[in-house]
């Protein structure tokens, strides 16, 4: 056996899968997830828990490589974790236990997948099992919990040649990609250091990477590869670099702003620079000032909890003063008061507050949304989620200045409708957010207030994705400081500033807008749960059918050509096999 082998599988395993994985960790479960340093870890995983699923004390084997792994995350977090909370103890405490979750649902799902591929005959189904319950098991958790996707581990960053997957599948599409990826890698080293028959039975330890069999002795003789015949590793390998393609030929750009196709529509995030000492003007007059100078835009959107209010009387007369002080734009102000008492259908505790936003237009208030995901511990105790899902609104823009109105539109009232829709900060972290909506919205406002520039980054991100799956554009607005703010969907994914300073930017809106809703979100998430199974069951019903020709020909007389065929075929694999053997070592078991 090579020294590396040996090193790796039977001296010290456990050191080296450790090591691993607390290196890979530590890029792959960054608040950006990234695809390639991702699929290294999650390879990494798949070949240890084949090493010490059969071996003795097996559970401290995995709470060694839990350990580690969660180790590498919280590391990665740190920076942007510690001042969430008010105490930096209580939010290093809390960063651990949700990693430590994270980690766990990992570990789960690699397990399980190695468990059934023992009950499994059939090669297809096994090289699909476990892309089915990683897509699976991540979606769950972002339907369950509010952090939704940025505690599991759905890449966000590298994706590229897979994007134009999202508003096809969703994050679905992503995870199942990053896991078969994960299982042709696995595939490829564990052959590898597997290595020539004789170098497996003539070492001290035997089970290497696959534990195919009913004894749980650690000698037992290996078998092949979990997945049992290369070549349907390597087709599925093809197949993956297949559905990049599309990528490469379909590159989006951004629709053109002025154009017989299109409607230009600024929009503008509103940001204005921190209060000189010795300022004592409110944080409403602020925004009110800054976004009198933004007035060439046709939405102006203020980043989330600009302004506080302390009554719903407060409340409305802000809203008469921002449509009494800002001409021509729709306002999007964002804002958190007390939650009156009987809201949602509860009665809630004196002294909660909500967070929402509302959208100002020339003849008052037009459009109302409420944050409906709570930031665990730093919103969760204080505030109350909305339980109404978004909404879409449709804008009504007038004609340019020096345009004519039949021109601008065919008929009276001369308007183009722009279909909007909101959600704020937390809401993109979960995929689901927007895809009960009747129809494709043109623009999601994003309103955002971040407390780091990795958490910002993150949010960004999520809300690109929600976007991309949409096939919509978002304007994200974060007041955060040293936040990123942006418009992003539909060939565009540029960040527009960093920290406080407000921007504008026209973009470009279909005209006339073509409604209709992405496959992802006419089919929802139930669909694709069928869809990423349905899979595994193709693959079994392909062997199966398989199996069936064989016999068939096989009771026709097909006996002799069948044996031909066969024999044939193992003749060019040795050759193969002896062409790349060193000279004296025997034929590699997975040739």
């Amino acid at each position: 056996m090579s020294p590396l082998r040996q090193l790796v599988f039977i001296e010290h395993p456990h050191l080296v899968f450790s090591v691993v994985a607390l290196a890979t960790s530590l890029g792959a479960l960054s608040p950006t997830r990234t695809f390639i340093p991702l699929i290294i870890l999650l390879i990494s995983l798949h070949l240890y828990v084949r090493v010490v699923s059969r071996r003795p004390r097996a559970i401290l084997h995995f709470a060694n490589i839990w350990l580690w792994t969660t180790a590498g995350a919280f590391v990665a977090h740190v920076p942007s974790s510690i001042h969430a909370l008010s105490s930096n103890a209580g939010s290093l405490i809390s960063l651990f236990l949700i990693c430590g979750v994270s980690n766990i649902v990992a570990l789960v799902a690699v397990y399980v997948d190695a468990r059934l591929c023992l009950q499994m005959k059939t090669p297809r189904a096994r090289i699909t099992t476990f892309p089915a319950i990683w897509a699976t098991c991540w979606q769950a958790v972002s339907y369950i919990t509010s952090v939704g996707n940025l505690v599991s581990w759905t890449p966000v960053v590298g994706i590229e040649p897979y994007k134009w997957m999202r508003h096809v599948f969703g994050s679905w599409g992503i995870n199942w990609v990053t896991a078969a990826w994960v299982v042709v890698g696995s595939e490829i080293i564990g052959a590898w250091f597997i290595g020539p028959a004789q170098d497996i039975t003539d070492s001290t330890d035997a089970q290497l990477i696959s534990f195919e069999g009913s004894s749980d002795d650690t000698r037992t003789t290996p078998k092949k590869s979990t997945s049992g015949d290369p070549y349907h590793v390597f087709f599925l390998g093809i197949g993956l670099l297949g559905l990049a393609i599309p990528s490469y030929f379909f590159q989006a750009l951004p629709d053109p702003a002025y154009a017989a196709s299109t409607t230009p529509l600024t929009v503008s995030c509103v940001l204005p620079p921190p209060p000189a000492h010795g300022d004592h003007e409110s944080p409403l007059d602020r925004f009110i000032a800054e976004s009198r100078k933004l007035t060439r835009a046709d939405v102006l959107l203020w980043p989330e909890g600009a302004v506080r209010f302390d009554s719903a009387t407060e409340r409305e007369d802000a809203i008469a003063k921002v449509q009494a002080s800002i001409k021509g734009p729709y306002v999007g102000l964002s804002f958190d008061e007390p939650a009156p008492p009987d809201w949602q259908g509860g009665n809630l505790r004196p002294g909660v507050r909500r967070n929402g936003m509302v959208i100002v237009g020339p003849k008052g208030k037009v459009f109302e949304y409420y944050k409906r995901n709570l930031v665990p511990f730093v919103e969760s105790f204080s505030m109350a989620p909305s339980m109404d899902p978004p909404e879409t609104y449709e804008l009504q823009l007038g004609p340019p200045s020096g345009t004519r109105k039949p021109d601008w539109a065919p008929s009276y009232p001369y308007v183009r409708l722009i279909p909007l829709t909101a959600g704020i900060c937390l809401d993109f972290a979960q995929g689901t957010t927007f895809v009960d909506l009747p129809t494709r919205p043109a623009l999601i406002l994003g309103p955002a207030r971040t407390w780091h520039r990795d958490v910002g980054l993150a949010m960004w991100e999520q809300a690109r994705a929600r976007a991309e799956e949409l096939d919509s554009i978002v304007l994200f607005c974060d007041g955060g400081y040293d936040s990123v703010s942006g418009v992003a969907g539909r060939g565009m994914d540029e960040v527009m500033q960093v920290g406080s300073g407000s921007w504008m930017r026209t973009i470009g809106i279909q005209y006339p807008f073509n409604e209709k809703r992405t496959l992802y979100t006419i089919v929802g998430d139930s669909t694709m749960l069928l869809v990423v199974w349905a899979m595994l069951g193709l693959g079994w019903a392909g062997e199966l059918g398989a199996e069936r020709i064989a016999e068939r020909l096989q009771f026709r007389g097909g006996e002799g050509m069948m044996q031909r065929i066969s024999q044939a075929v193992q003749r060019i694999r040795n050759g193969i096999a002896a062409r790349r053997a060193p000279q004296g070592e025997q034929q590699p078991l997975l040739a």
